[in-house]
């Protein structure tokens, strides 16, 4: 179309009109009269799909966001830019939304600003927000023909909730700032220099003191606070919350007073004293103690440590609401901008249960604030413990047991998770935290009960024999006891059942009932076999001993794979006849099958020692000690040299090992160690009657 004018000859009805710019005059004198106006690229696009032409109601150059429905937010003032960019959208094929609904189509958002109700409900849609340049750098490619090329640009254009910010971080350490800057290069901001022009953001470490060297530039004064929380909620926060305040520091004085010896009871009551914050804490708050109780206190040594007893509950009480009203709450909120920083899983993993800890010990506590503010000398303390010990022996185990997998959880999750690592960073930021971590926080309930112990004991000593708490006491502190030894034994039982799943998933082909709930492992030795019974004389032979059988294994010819090692045999321990001592590092057993001889250079006493116990258990009898006795070469029917290893064996016996458990190993040289080992001059060509499970894999 050459001649715009003869545009009226041909009329604009049932026409479709092709131009090879939107920037010529051509397109605005048709534009004018009609919206049927394609580009070239829709005409090759359709030409390779093999589809119809798209009929739209405004001008399409190119269908390069076909498909997408954008919403343009945060552009204030700018409202010519904005207009400019949803023409360039429409003309790319894309579908231009005002605002984002709950249950909306909209595929992509282009904001000026992190910023807005929109940029909210698509960080809670999961809808990808962009800047501006993303619209610009699709229309600078308008005539490609690569698909889904705008989706491509979508991580390459993304708006982190930092962008366009320009930061200096101040008073800092050198390893926690080079830290915050990569976080901050992470989501969008730029860091500078202090003298920068373009310098929009001064981030103050919310520990330091420091005089305003800023005072001078018009730009935000913020608090450490404010960055993690703009990296949490995936957007800028507000600065008005986390102003910077100076706080100059005050002259010390030059003499300081010695407290005199009847202060340091006092003293020491006030240094056990948690800051404000931490202890007011719902349904727990300090409450004075009355006028009786006062009078009472200066002249009752068992009331002080009552006292004592109720600082720390309300301390420890304190810690506990930290813990789940600042950490556990937020963090499965599923209503904060963002949505929910974990699912309720991995909160669960974490936390596992401790508020039902929190609401006993507030339970505990307000009894005991009870009985302070009413004192009486005849007040019963130990009934109040053993009101709650039923409760503490059932909360505290499965809190204890996975409190290292807890900890490993908030590890990992601190390394994967940007939004949990800056939650964390806010809390931890906050007075009611003191500056501790939350996995330094969660091993405070590990110490509580033997504090608890100690305090009950102090004042059992100022308890006189003939009041009836005395013996009241006495029960709290046998409880507790119960309590702990209930506590070790439920968390050795876990430990055990944990080795046992380590075993097991370490076996190639292991037995499915070798685990079992009442067996567990109680020691395992590397040894090498000097008789040719088990998979033959100077091969390795790892020795699981369990409560009440024998496993046999040996490293897997295929020494990358994983498991690592191959079930050989069980052996069960009610058929074991005796157990051989046959001097220095070697040891046999006489079982069913036959008696087969081992070397180890583990502890081989602690060995036999637990093995005859396991027998003794298993066979009811009292004397494990007759189990294992001194022996002598001929009744194995071994010849003497036969017990020992020669230095060349030795050497190839370990490197065997070292090749099932190397990671460096190339094909060429593992093939190369499996043909060394099948011609190896060690290798007994005799049938094993308790090898004949199978090679290794």
């Amino acid at each position: 179309m050459s001649d715009a004018r003869r545009l009226e000859e041909f009329g604009t009805q049932g026409v479709v009109f092709i131009v090879d710019s939107f920037d010529c005059e051509e397109f605005s004198a048709v534009a004018s009269r009609t919206n049927c106006l394609l580009g070239v690229p829709v005409i090759m696009a359709c030409s390779r799909k093999r589809c119809l032409l798209p009929r739209r109601s405004r001008p399409l150059y190119c269908l390069l966001m076909d498909g997408m429905q954008i919403c343009f937010s945060g552009f204030g003032t700018n409202i010519a830019e904005c207009k400019r960019l949803i023409g360039l959208a429409h003309g790319m094929g894309a579908v231009v939304k005002k605002r984002i609904k709950y249950q909306t189509k909209v595929t992509h958002l282009v904001a000026q600003t992190p910023t807005g109700s929109n940029y909210d409900r698509a960080l809670i849609a999961g809808i990808p927000a962009l800047q501006p340049g993303w619209v610009e750098e699709c229309w600078h490619h308008r005539r490609s023909v690569e698909d889904n090329f705008a989706e491509r640009l979508v991580t390459q254009w993304s708006l982190e909730p930092l962008s366009f910010l320009r930061l200096h971080f101040y008073g800092f350490e050198d390893e926690e700032q080079k830290h915050m800057t990569e976080v901050a290069k992470q989501n969008g901001a730029v860091v500078v220099s202090a003298d920068d022009p373009s310098l929009t953001h001064v981030v103050f470490n919310d520990f330091e003191t420091v005089d305003n060297p800023f005072a001078s530039r018009d730009v935000h004064f913020v608090r450490s606070e404010w960055f993690w929380a703009s990296v949490q909620i995936r957007q800028t926060a507000d600065e008005s919350l986390y102003p910077y305040t100076w706080r100059p520091e005050t002259p010390t004085s030059i003499a300081t007073p010695t407290p005199s010896k009847s202060r340091k009871r006092l003293l020491y009551l006030e240094s056990e004293r948690p800051n404000k914050q931490r202890a007011s804490y719902e349904g727990a708050e300090s409450s004075p103690l009355s006028p009786k109780a006062k009078e009472a206190a200066k002249s009752s040594h068992r009331h002080q440590r009552a006292l004592e007893m109720l600082q720390t509950e309300r301390n420890y009480v304190a810690i506990l609401h930290t813990i789940v009203k600042l950490f556990r709450e937020p963090l499965e909120n599923a209503n904060q901008t963002g949505g929910a920083i974990l699912t309720s899983a991995e909160v669960k993993e974490i936390f596992g249960n401790v508020h039902v800890l929190y609401g006993i010990h507030q339970a505990l506590c307000e009894d005991l604030e009870s009985l302070c503010n009413t004192w009486k000398e005849e007040a019963s303390i130990g009934a109040i413990i053993l009101k709650h010990a039923e409760e503490l022996q059932k909360a505290y185990p499965p809190f204890i047991n996975y409190l290292e997998s807890a900890r490993a959880a908030i590890a990992s999750h601190d390394r994967s998770k940007p939004r949990f690592h800056a939650f964390l960073k806010v809390c931890q930021s906050k007075p009611a935290c003191g500056r501790q971590s939350l996995a330094d926080l969660m091993v405070t309930p590990v110490q509580r009960l033997p504090r608890v112990l100690l305090l009950l004991e102090d004042i059992l000593k100022r308890t006189p024999p003939s009041m009836e708490d005395h013996a009241t006491i006495q029960e709290a502190i046998a409880a507790l006891k119960k309590v702990v030894e209930h506590i070790n034994e439920d968390k050795r039982r876990t430990e055990d059942r944990l080795a046992m799943f380590d075993v097991v998933r370490s076996i190639h082909n292991c037995p499915a009932d070798l685990l079992s709930s009442h067996r567990h492992l109680t020691a395992k030795l590397e040894c090498v076999e000097v008789s040719n019974l088990i998979v033959g004389r100077g091969h390795p032979v790892t020795l699981f001993l369990f409560s009440d059988c024998l496993e046999l294994c040996k490293p897997r010819k295929k020494p990358l794979s994983s498991p690592s090692l191959k079930h050989v045999t069980r052996l069960s321990l009610l058929h074991v006849e005796q157990v051989l001592d046959l001097g220095d590092a070697q040891f046999g057993i006489i079982c069913e099958h036959g008696p087969f001889a081992l070397t180890t250079e583990g502890d081989k006493k602690a060995f036999l020692k637990e093995l005859c116990a396991n027998i003794a258990t298993s066979l009811c009898r009292p004397d494990p000690e007759s189990l294992l006795r001194v022996a002598s070469v001929e009744e194995l029917s071994l010849e003497a040299h036969s017990l020992t290893l020669s230095r060349r064996m030795k050497r190839y016996a370990s490197r065997v090992v070292q090749r099932a458990t190397s990671l460096h190993n190339t094909p060429g040289r593992l093939r190369r160690a499996l043909s060394q080992l099948l011609t190896s001059p060690f290798r007994q060509h005799e049938g094993s009657p308790m090898g004949k499970s199978g090679e290794g894999q």
